[in-house]
């Protein structure tokens, strides 16, 4: 459900001269889910909300610079794993866009508490770096390599169908179709046995666009995995929800 998108102000220096926030699309996010899903994986099944902020279009030569601030807030409690009223992570992510489609970035997990599907103590903090490609067709494919360099050290591969079809001026519906496959480190510690075909995500979401700066968007997903032994059984499959996002 991440979605991914900050910030008050950013500079950065480059050979030519300086590129300054003032220059960026600036934007926040407020998501309301149903359940907290990632990767298939059920991390509260109850309602959360998501804020986020987002800059992004720095331009640093070819070089797009973008910086992401992400958070979960549980509006409920789930089985003793999270409690109501409880931020339970917050992440961070840096993005190069580079040409030809293809973005790097570096993500920080900080979990404020137990960030897996066991009971337990804060989960320590973990980053991962990622490299994606993405081409903009009428089916837009895209391909994402992320790589746990801290507590799992393994990797996960995304790959995703995405097709948006123009209902208005201002509406528009957008289906995505996606799927992970992981190592066996990375199943293991969320509670798999092996490796292998991990999950699978389908998702509608419909957008309006209530003025410039301001739009609407609401989604159903329907999520499970390929094989119980890489992701056993989760308690959230379909999810819903509301999101409005507001540019700066």
């Amino acid at each position: 459900m991440r979605r991914v998108m900050c910030v008050a102000a950013l500079s950065t220096a480059t050979l030519g001269g300086v590129a300054t926030a003032s220059a960026a699309d600036v934007s926040a996010t407020l998501d309301m889910s149903s359940a907290y899903v990632w990767r298939g994986i059920t991390f509260s099944k109850g309602g959360v909300a998501q804020p986020s902020l987002d800059v992004s279009g720095i331009k640093v030569g070819q070089v797009g610079l973008g910086v992401n601030v992400w958070s979960n807030f549980n509006l409920s409690s789930w089985e003793g794993r999270v409690q109501s009223g409880q931020f339970s992570e917050l992440d961070l992510t840096l993005t190069a866009s580079l040409p030809k489609g293809f973005k790097a970035s570096y993500i920080e997990y900080v979990f404020a508490v137990g960030g897996t599907t066991k009971p337990g103590p804060a989960e320590p903090s973990t980053r991962e770096i990622m490299v994606s490609w993405s081409r903009a067709m009428p089916i837009t494919p895209t391909v994402c390599l992320y790589y746990d360099v801290e507590q799992i050290k393994d990797v996960f591969l995304l790959a995703s169908l995405a097709r948006r079809l123009e209902l208005s001026k201002k509406a528009a519906a957008t289906l995505t179709a996606e799927g992970g496959y992981t190592g066996k480190k990375f199943a293991r510690y969320y509670s798999g046995a092996k490796g292998g075909l991990y999950h699978f995500n389908l998702t509608g979401r419909v957008s309006y666009q209530v003025r410039e700066k301001l739009s609407l968007s609401g989604l159903v997903g329907y999520t499970d995995g390929f094989d119980r032994a890489v992701l056993p059984k989760q308690d959230a499959r379909f999810y819903y929800g509301l999101s409005v996002g507001q540019g700066l």
